[in-house]
């Protein structure tokens, strides 16, 4: 995927997704007592993936997806459809998280999302609805 940026991303290094929102989080322990945790972060929920588009073709370890709203994503090989595009809090690019139920979460790993035109989405950069126009939710990842 690195090579896969440098190829298309020529005047821009770094992705800034979240923006100034400030990463906001805690750990718990199962209620089984169990040595498992799970980390409680914020985020704001951006799509889902509805249509495969299949293996990327400069890098088999990556997908294309389009998401609900149409957007052109590209995720971890590992991702079905269904699963969900979010934006975390203090996180640079957009991740892709598996609904487990009751908002608990599998991290998959992270996004690249692109316009209509191929270059890089303005999420990518921070560029999205501010957080009066959006509903941030507390998420816990498993």
């Amino acid at each position: 995927m690195a090579e896969y940026i440098r190829l298309h991303n020529k005047t821009h290094d770094l992705f800034n997704t979240s923006g100034s929102w400030k990463a906001k989080t805690s750990f718990r322990l199962e209620e089984d007592y169990s040595p498992n945790m799970e980390l409680n972060v914020q985020g704001i929920h951006l799509d889902y993936l509805d249509e495969d588009s299949g293996v990327d073709t400069l890098c088999s370890e990556v997908h294309r997806f389009l998401t609900g709203k149409r957007l052109n994503v590209i995720v971890p090989k590992s991702a079905l459809l269904d699963d969900e595009v979010w934006a975390l809090f203090g996180a640079n690019k957009p991740v892709l998280l598996r609904p487990e139920g009751d908002q608990k979460y599998s991290f998959l790993g992270e996004v690249l999302i692109f316009d209509e035109a191929g270059s890089f989405s303005d999420i990518m950069y921070g560029k999205q609805p501010s957080l009066e126009e959006v509903d941030p939710q507390a998420i816990w990842l498993i």
